[in-house]
């Protein structure tokens, strides 16, 4: 099949109070995939949010993996904070065929630290079928979620924080994921490198 196709979108960014607020332009069809929305919040406490919806145009099931990266001032942590994902994914084709899941292993959500993952989740129930439905039937929706409320990991110094979303997706479906990842302690000072924040798009079949 074809290679991976790599959409580093164009967004705008607007800031109320200290939060940050990226969001995709216009609608993007690249080929393969229509990425229908897409925005990214961030935050000096640091946290970072990754939320999109892709559409595969494709005859095929195809990889996804969507990723930000938020360079920040050097800091120590050691606790991850109010950091979760929740999946929407509707057969939007109406063909009864659904499937929303893992591409092999790797889980569907990482929460990074300087490029290293330091939080991984996987919503229940994958894969998400028309059977994972409230009320199965052609064309229905289903959803899940997870997170964690406090998680304490190796102490560390933080320079990036990101979130990278990474999941297979049926022919002609739609998928919407929302997600969260905070590190703490709080840095003391300084503000968040906004220019470097990093947002790109991966897919392949």
């Amino acid at each position: 099949g074809a290679g991976p196709t790599l959409l580093n979108p164009s967004g705008t960014s607007s800031t109320s109070g200290d939060v940050t607020t990226w969001t995709l332009t216009a609608a993007t069809p690249v080929e393969g995939v229509s990425v229908d929305s897409w925005s990214a919040q961030l935050k000096e406490d640091p946290f970072v949010t990754n939320n999109i919806v892709v559409t595969n145009t494709t005859a095929f099931t195809q990889t996804f993996v969507a990723t930000v990266l938020l360079p920040i001032p050097a800091f120590a942590y050691d606790e991850v904070i109010s950091s979760s994902i929740g999946v929407t994914t509707t057969d939007s084709n109406g063909n009864n065929v659904l499937s929303f899941a893992n591409s092999g292993v790797i889980p569907i959500y990482q929460g990074t630290v300087n490029g290293s993952t330091i939080l991984s989740l996987n919503p229940p129930g994958l894969p998400l079928t028309t059977a994972s439905c409230t009320v199965p039937f052609p064309g229905c929706t289903a959803t899940s979620a997870t997170g964690v409320a406090s998680l304490a990991v190796t102490p560390g110094v933080a320079t990036s924080i990101g979130i990278t979303l990474s999941f297979t997706l049926s022919a002609g479906d739609s998928a919407g994921i929302t997600s969260r990842f905070e590190i703490v302690p709080e840095p003391s000072l300084g503000l968040l490198l906004l220019s470097g924040l990093f947002a790109a798009i991966a897919l392949r079949r």
